[in-house]
């Protein structure tokens, strides 16, 4: 900025636009910039005017200028001599000759001018100087910091943005209007700080090239060149930085998908989940000077989710990236069933496979001599493949045939016939040491031994990495490669990398206001979480909608509970499940499951008496009772879809590992739990209060003292540690649209 000395008695306050930041007077600004006035200060002139004003005022207060004698007069004489010395002595100050302003800072001048003329249409009317405060506050948190930049005149109205690509004009111009149009990228260092934090991006699961990256490269090398004929492609190449960078910025805070636009049923208030997310993004670009002072990877460090778990889910797409660039892992072939203990060459790539993914790792080796015949006759195999040895008959061993063979305990539950296998029983003979063979028989099965690769071996570290593999797949965890298993194991690493990026967006959504407190329904994990200061107190399991009755995706706040439910049937319910099985003649359904037709006035009808293929305006309704659909309690919250948690009869359900069981609806295992902690801070409802009322049999609705927020909300992978990332089901297969979504451009 020129720093230009103002004359001491005058006004000094430069009003031109955009130039006002630049110092220049108003005359100055609107013709050529390419000058500017030395202005000198006259302390004579001062002097005199202070006692012009002081002395002057004395003699009115007084009476009349008689009575301040002579002293007044002979000063007033002498400072007007003085005054009339300076004026001959020192050249006007109309006159005095201009100091250049620097090249660099004419060209900034001019670009300046430029930006104002290519922006200001985009912004929307102006607002009065009156509320030119408040609308600086809306505009920036740290609006007293930027006040001193600000205009004098109107200043733009800060008009609500969505995260689209219609907006970036608007935005562009608000963040220029806010900078009083002056240039952001006038330096080498601050272009490079620039290129260098879109290239990161990569690391957040997004792609550099939607942030024009080989164009900024490109324009890189125009920086300082102040050649009139590369003024436009400056003008150009500000515009396309500034672009990229606010950009970036939004998406780091708010996600590159616009998740109401990609799901129907999203349904998250961002008025309530924090700071409207461009105005935000705005406000941290002008402020605190990051810009100027090429510190970008700061401000875009403070845009990403403060979390633990998005910054876990980058360090997974580093690892996943650097996989992908070794090649990934081996796939395995299609096939029967393998099984503890069974030897086949694709157990081989099963240990390599599990290896480079991480959850299998070859034991120490074991240095112990061998124990038994059948041990020397097997050499020197680790011990674990001698316990698979030892512990079948030796007629079950098969030799090897062509490329493949196999070979398991000779029991009904680890046959060679793709039956399911019992786990307690493979696990004994996992866990069977080489002596509980009888020595006789081991040595007459020595001469009969084949050649045994150990890798070949399924045994019982494999086992247990199956294990720990199905376990974090949210798969059933028996400790054999099944069809589910097997079909888990061969997504490619790289597909495996795309999941991340797209779970990296779902948490760009959520997780930058997650209150304190909350319920937490983790819908593709099958899980809800209760948390207090921001510690899970309380999990647990949860059956969720099936795949063609989705549970929607909201956020809201628990503010009742509903104490031995009855249960209104919802209009789909009865549409496509109950009124099938009604004109087929079966009343007894209603009857079994203690369900009453109900009119429009309240009214209970006789099912018998209803044309069940036209029944007309009818309500059905289920009496509470233990084996109500809905259990023994309902937690309930506002939302448009009719849609709650509550407890259910189907208890055994929850053994499942993959539970998308319902119709919508979140059954909830050990629901009088988590209705106790809802509970707490209401008084005279504490364990005995809700076992109480529980034991009348009544329907009783209780309100809570305190509402507590809950989201409902869908993911597909999990962070467990600092570099372990797992993966879940897609079970509502949303993760290929957000995925296209993703990698669309704009």
């Amino acid at each position: 900025m020129v720093v230009l000395r103002q004359p001491c008695c005058g006004s000094g306050i430069p009003d031109a636009e955009p130039l006002r930041s630049y110092g220049l007077p108003k005359k100055q600004a609107e013709g050529d910039p390419s000058t500017a006035l030395v202005l000198w200060q006259r302390p004579t002139c001062c002097v005199f005017v202070v006692c012009e004003v002081v002395v002057g005022s004395r003699m009115n207060l007084s009476g009349g200028w008689m009575r301040a004698g002579t002293l007044y007069r002979s000063l007033k004489t002498g400072l007007m001599l003085l005054v009339v010395v300076e004026l001959l002595w020192i050249k006007p100050l109309w006159a005095q000759s201009a100091v250049p302003l620097s090249p660099e800072q004419a060209y900034e001048i001019r670009l300046s001018q430029l930006l104002a003329e290519h922006l200001t249409p985009y912004l929307p009317p102006t607002v009065s100087p009156d509320n030119q405060q408040q609308t600086a506050a809306i505009s920036s948190p740290a609006s007293a910091s930027a006040s001193s930049d600000a205009p004098v005149g109107d200043k733009p109205v800060v008009s609500p943005l969505t995260n689209s690509a219609a907006d970036m004009p608007l935005a562009v111009a608000e963040f220029y209007a806010l900078r009083n149009f002056r240039p952001v990228w006038v330096s080498r260092d601050q272009y490079q700080a620039l290129i260098q934090a879109i290239a990161g991006l990569a690391e957040d699961g997004l792609e550099p090239e939607d942030y024009q990256l080989t164009r900024l490269q490109q324009g890189f090398f125009l920086v300082g060149d102040m050649a009139p004929e590369v003024l436009p492609l400056r003008l150009a190449d500000e515009l396309t930085a500034t672009t990229a960078y606010l950009r970036a910025l939004f998406h780091l805070y708010n996600g590159k998908v616009d998740a109401e636009g990609l799901h129907p049923q999203w349904q998250f208030s961002w008025s309530a989940m924090g700071p409207e997310p461009w105005r935000q993004a705005i406000a941290t670009a002008v402020t605190s000077g990051v810009v100027t002072s090429g510190a970008i990877d700061d401000v875009f460090a403070r845009a990403r989710p403060q979390h633990r778990i998005y910054s876990g889910l980058r360090a997974g797409l580093l690892r996943y990236r650097q996989l992908v660039d070794d090649g990934g892992w081996p796939a395995l072939e299609s096939g029967p069933t393998l099984k503890p203990c069974m030897i086949d060459p694709l157990i081989a790539v099963l240990r390599r496979r599990l290896a480079v993914s991480g959850e299998y790792q070859p034991p120490v080796a074991d240095q112990r001599p061998a124990s038994s015949s059948l041990d020397s006759a097997a050499g020197s195999l680790p011990p674990q493949v001698r316990k698979c040895l030892a512990a079948a008959p030796p007629a079950a061993i098969t030799s090897k045939t062509g490329t493949s063979s196999t070979y398991a305990p000779s029991s009904s539950a680890a046959s060679q016939q793709g039956e399911q296998v019992d786990v307690d029983n493979a696990q004994s003979a996992l866990l069977s040491s080489a002596s509980s063979s009888p020595a006789s028989t081991a040595d007459a099965s020595v001469s009969s031994l084949p050649a045994i690769n150990p890798d070949e071996v399924f045994d019982e570290y494999l086992v247990e990495a199956v294990k720990t593999f199905q376990r974090e797949q949210y798969l059933e965890v028996d400790g054999a490669i099944g069809p589910a298993t097997r079909a888990a194991l061969n997504v490619s690493a790289k597909t495996r990398l795309e999941q991340i990026r797209v779970n990296l967006d779902r948490a760009r959504w959520l997780l930058h206001s997650i209150p304190p407190e909350m319920v937490l329904v983790d819908i593709a994990g099958f899980k809800v979480t209760y948390f207090k200061a921001s510690q899970p107190i309380w999990r647990s399991r949860v059956q969720v909608g099936m795949a063609y009755r989705t549970s929607p995706l909201f956020r809201s706040e628990v503010n009742y509970i509903t104490l031995n439910p009855t249960w209104t049937v919802p209009p789909t319910i009865l549409r496509k499940d109950i009124l099938p099985k009604l004109r087929k003649g079966d009343l007894s359904y209603l009857r079994d499951n203690r369900i009453r037709v109900l009119n429009r006035q309240g009214q209970e009808l006789d099912p018998a008496s209803i044309d069940w293929q036209r029944p007309g305006a009818i309500t059905l309704r289920q009496d509470a009772g233990p084996k109500a659909a809905l259990g023994k309690a309902v937690i309930r919250f506002p939302n448009s879809h009719a849609v709650y948690l509550h407890d259910t009869p189907h208890q055994r359900l929850f053994e499942k590992s993959q539970r998308a069981f319902s119709s919508g609806c979140i059954r909830v295992e050990r629901a009088l739990e988590l209705v106790q902690l809802l509970l707490s801070d209401t008084p005279g409802w504490d364990a005995a209060a809700i076992e109480k009322a529980l034991a009348t049999g009544n329907t009783r609705n209780v309100i809570l003292a305190r509402r507590v927020p809950i989201l409902l909300a869908y993911w597909t992978a999990d962070v467990i540690d600092e570099h372990k990332v797992v993966f879940k089901p897609d079970i509502y297969a949303r993760d290929p649209v957000l995925l296209a979504a993703l990698n669309r451009r704009d």
